[in-house]
């Protein structure tokens, strides 16, 4: 059995329809009083809303309250992350990617490729809009 410390953090990660993601993230932010992030796969038309818990928070608690906030379909993962997983684990989220034909956003983490044509701009995400991926 898997104990849980001081840097131990749940992993709980909502699949849910686009149009929704803000407002499941708001209420994961009220529920929870965390900042959860909102991975967007446009072109799957669902997004990832991703909250790192204390081990202590009722999760099933949460999803009861989810579920009866939003009647859509959705999927919910959690698992527990020791520190060492999850100090940079949010990163996996992340990946280059091309803005339009010639702009290409890059975290740093990555390493640009040094004979490109494009335009790269390393762009570290963060709270709210700083992923590249908002309109």
């Amino acid at each position: 059995m898997k104990t849980t410390n001081d840097k131990t953090l749940i992993a709980l990660t909502l699949f849910v329809p686009t149009q929704h993601s803000h407002d499941v993230a708001e209420t994961l932010r009220t529920l929870t009083h965390t900042e959860p992030a909102i991975i967007s796969k446009p072109q799957l038309k669902v997004d990832k809303v991703i909250a790192y818990l204390d081990p202590a928070t009722d999760i099933d608690a949460i999803k009861t309250a989810l579920k009866g906030l939003f009647p859509f379909s959705y999927r919910v993962q959690s698992f527990l992350l020791e520190e060492s997983e999850w100090r940079d684990k949010w990163k996996d989220h992340f990946h280059p990617f091309k803005l339009t034909k010639r702009i290409k956003i890059i975290p740093s983490w990555h390493k640009p490729k040094k004979r490109s044509r494009s335009i790269t701009i390393i762009l570290d995400p963060g709270y709210a809009f700083v992923t590249g991926l908002h309109e």
